[in-house]
């Protein structure tokens, strides 16, 4: 990935009123399997997701956005994924959504909207 902004991707639309069931699938496969995935709604931690799981965290109905990135605990993490360009930004509007996390072969994070 050329660019230093965090990539951006639209949740599915949803009807759900109250708090937002966010959930979040990590992919396996060997780029990025050294890293546990930390999930943030509007700055503040949430959750963290192992390859291979899935989590699910409420956000408020107020919230705007799910931020995530690999979690910096281990040398190869904190060398290769300390910069901002690796981290995946989504917008929420109070909406329950679906994600599904994970890295391309060139070792790129990436976060889309599944149904």
């Amino acid at each position: 990935m050329n660019s230093t902004a965090a990539q951006e991707v639209a949740p599915p639309a949803s009807t759900a009123s109250g708090p937002a069931q966010i959930v979040v699938n990590r992919d396996t496969g060997k780029m990025g399997s050294l890293c546990a995935t930390e999930l943030y709604v509007d700055g503040a931690l949430v959750g963290r997701v192992q390859p291979g799981q899935s989590t699910t965290v409420l956000a408020p109905a107020e919230a705007k956005e799910l931020l995530a990135r690999p979690a910096l605990e281990s040398y190869i993490c904190k060398k290769i994924y300390s910069l901002p360009q690796w981290e995946r930004r989504a917008p929420l509007n109070g909406q329950s959504a679906t994600f599904r996390y994970g890295f391309n072969a060139k070792g790129e994070p990436f976060m889309e909207a599944t149904q």
